[in-house]
């Protein structure tokens, strides 16, 4: 019994030791296991509790910086690599502006980051922001958080080991499949020295809001650099609406890309109140700047290490009211539509060329008010083109044609070659006028001669001939029925009402005329051909920009030819004159009726359209006759009629009661509108225009006078 006891309890024991053994390898696996699931849990609650906590310690760890943060609901998905904020709110501690986010959709594939040192930004998705961007003097701040509060936590300069390891830059790949921003208001200010209207402060605030509706961007991957990227972008500056759309390859080496451009709505008068709000300096023409522009291009750019080229490729740019003030009283208004063929723009160093420039349709209106008359001049259905134009050589000739119309019947050409940035190196150019009213240039005559261009009509021929500076050419005119009369004082004010705020040139025409010998209107007599047409060819030789031009011999010379080939005698210049004295009785012989018109009315009907078609068949069999042709306006057009007396019931003459400003514009303007009514009449009747000679408007004053236009030969 002892025996089998002994045995049983060894036997005992030994099973035990053994079972101790077995188990100790057990309970590590088991320890293991406990602390393998208590980390999974630890994980999973921190990666459920990651939407709680992130928000939380972003918000402490900005608080360090006196920065406010909040969201309203955050997602984060660690598994599939997603960040959604709804709500989000960043600002100073101070501020009464805050940086808004309605929603951030953010998404990155950490399988292929932690597989394959491969970022792919699966998804960045921004939409509903507000920034608000205040730019006080030298600094910027947005939601009054400056980036120097940052500076005092940035890292020391980097070691030498340190910068070669940063240089050396991401190792991996990176791509993207979209990036989407969406409906992002930017709203800049700036103070400046200026005070605004109602504000009493010395400095003033100038808002420039910026709305980004889409931006757009394709996939990319640094992989395949070469293959570009779609860009697509749609915003809104200061009521300036722009849109783009195109491709880049923005990490490729030579960076090259191209987008199309549209820019509308451009207010020329607004971006020069902003420029001046915001201290920007102007040229001083750009004081008083109107009008609207659009533009769309293709711009194509490439970008290396040494230089950039920029190409806009078939811009068109839409200019409508433009205008602008000069100097001095001058201005032009202009409407203008043009296109321009590859202008090219390189950096390092900076160089502008164009391959070819167009202006058509187009109209510029150049005004000059400290004349009197002021000077109205319109260039309309103006045509241009312009090529070869480079800032890089400069002496390279441009080819450049020009065709327009001068006023209602005028028309100017231009044609040539020569260099626009260097004109004295060398070229050609022919200028050629036809039909040129020279009642419209009335106020450049008066304040060299103190007479007004009372009608004619110019033609003329300018052909130029420019090397190394010099030039070598003549002008050939053609000036019909050409009359300058003697304008008093009295007369020109009443015709510009504006005699208290414009005085009137004093110079005078007697050391010119002392130069001719004899008096201004007796040589243009003498020049004058049995057509009442004075034609002259004037050389034009010596430096480019100080040619010798001595209009006194030319005249001299032809009045010696006028004496030698009719009767070289002291009766020669009294002869010219009674055979112009002949010819005004010639034209009353003809009885050339006036055509009457309605009280401020520019057109006829009825019976006095048989004025004119007894005129054009009067015309017609007179080929070698020109004609006058004279708008006129009377007073009794706008001012009332004349009192009577109540007693005798008899028309009592009182003193006429004077223009206003606005009623002596009006009136020319009606009477000019008759003579050009008329001579469009005329010539739809098959009338050479070049026969019509217009005058300038005129205003009678008489109480009996009609509304009309005059006609003589």
């Amino acid at each position: 019994m002892s025996k089998t006891s002994e045995t049983g309890s060894t036997s005992a024991e030994v099973t035990s030791a053994k079972v101790k053994q077995r188990s100790l390898p057990g309970k590590i696996g088991y320890a293991l296991f406990i602390a393998l699931i208590t980390v999974l849990v630890i994980l999973a609650i921190t990666l459920a509790t990651l939407s709680q906590t992130v928000p939380i310690a972003a918000e402490h760890l900005l608080k360090r910086y006196d920065i406010d943060f909040s969201v309203e609901s955050m997602d984060i998905n660690v598994l599939r690599g997603e960040l959604i904020a709804n709500g989000l709110n960043v600002k100073d501690h101070n501020s009464s502006e805050s940086i808004n986010a309605s929603k951030i959709h953010l998404g990155v594939d950490l399988m292929q980051l932690l597989r394959a040192n491969h970022v792919m930004i699966t998804r960045v998705e921004l939409s509903g922001i507000e920034v608000p961007v205040l730019h006080d003097g030298d600094n910027i701040s947005v939601a009054g958080i400056s980036p120097e509060r940052f500076a005092s936590e940035a890292t020391t300069e980097l070691d030498a080991e340190q910068a070669e390891d940063a240089s050396a830059g991401f190792s991996g790949t990176l791509a993207w499949s979209a990036i989407a921003l969406d409906d992002i208001h930017i709203d800049y200010s700036r103070t400046t020295s200026a005070p605004q209207q109602q504000n009493n402060q010395d400095q003033g605030v100038v808002n420039i809001p910026l709305r980004i509706e889409q931006i757009a961007i394709g996939s990319f991957s640094t992989q395949a650099p070469e293959s570009a990227t779609p860009i697509q972008a749609k915003l809104e500056l200061a009521d300036i609406v722009a849109s783009f759309a195109g491709e880049a390859t923005p990490l490729d080496k030579g960076r090259p890309g191209h987008v199309s451009a549209a820019l509308k709505n451009i207010k020329l008068a607004e971006l020069v109140a902003l420029a001046q709000q915001l201290e920007v300096t102007l040229p001083e023409i750009t004081e008083e700047l109107s009008g609207e522009l659009n533009y769309n291009s293709r711009i194509d750019w490439w970008i290396t290490d040494e230089r950039s080229f920029i190409n806009l490729k078939t811009s068109e740019l839409v200019a409508d009211d433009l205008f602008v003030r000069l100097p001095s009283g001058q201005s032009v208004a202009a409407d203008l539509n043009t296109n321009i063929e590859t202008v090219k723009l390189a950096l390092n160093p900076f160089t502008v060329s164009i391959a070819a420039l167009e202006a058509y349709d187009s109209t510029v209106s150049y005004k000059d008010d400290q004349l009197t008359p002021p000077a109205d001049i319109t260039l309309e259905k103006l045509a241009v083109t312009l090529d070869q134009f480079d800032l890089a050589q400069p002496r390279q000739a441009s080819a450049v044609n020009l065709d327009a119309a001068l006023g209602e019947f005028g028309k100017l050409s231009i044609k040539g070659a020569l260099s626009l940035l260097e004109p004295k190196s060398g070229g050609k150019l022919a200028v050629n006028g036809e039909q040129l009213n020279l009642t419209e240039f009335s106020g450049y005559s008066f304040a060299a001669l103190s007479r007004k261009i009372s009608k004619g009509a110019l033609d003329f021929n300018f052909n130029a001939d420019i090397a190394e500076g010099l030039i070598d050419s003549k002008i050939e005119l053609e000036a019909h029925q050409l009359s300058l009369d003697k304008v008093k004082l009295a007369d020109t004010q009443t015709q510009t009402a504006q005699s208290a705020e414009q005085p009137l040139p004093a110079k005078n025409t007697s050391s010119f005329e002392s130069e001719l010998g004899m008096p201004l209107n007796t040589a243009l007599n003498l020049l004058r051909d049995k057509d009442d047409t004075i034609r002259l060819k004037i050389p034009v030789k010596g430096p480019v920009d100080d040619p010798s031009i001595n209009i006194n011999s030319i005249i001299n010379k032809a009045i010696f030819k006028t004496f030698k080939t009719a009767v070289i005698s002291q009766l020669g210049p009294l002869m010219a004159l009674s055979a112009l004295d002949k010819v005004k009785s010639l034209s009353d012989a003809a009885k050339l009726k006036p055509a009457t018109f309605l009280p401020l009315q520019a057109e006829l009907a009825g019976e006095e359209l048989a004025v004119l078609d007894k005129l054009a068949s009067f015309l017609a069999k007179r080929e070698r006759i020109k004609l006058n042709v004279c708008g006129v306006a009377t007073a009794t057009e706008v001012l009332p009629p004349l009192a009577t007396t109540a007693e005798s019931g008899e028309t009592v003459q009182s003193k006429p009661a004077e223009l206003s400003t606005a009623q002596t514009e009006q009136l020319l303007a009606i009477a000019k509108a008759r003579g050009v009514y008329a001579k469009n009449y005329l010539i739809d009747k098959s009338i050479d225009g070049k026969r019509l000679i217009l005058c300038a408007a005129e205003i009678d004053n008489a109480a009996d006078k009609k509304p009309r236009v005059d006609f003589s030969l």
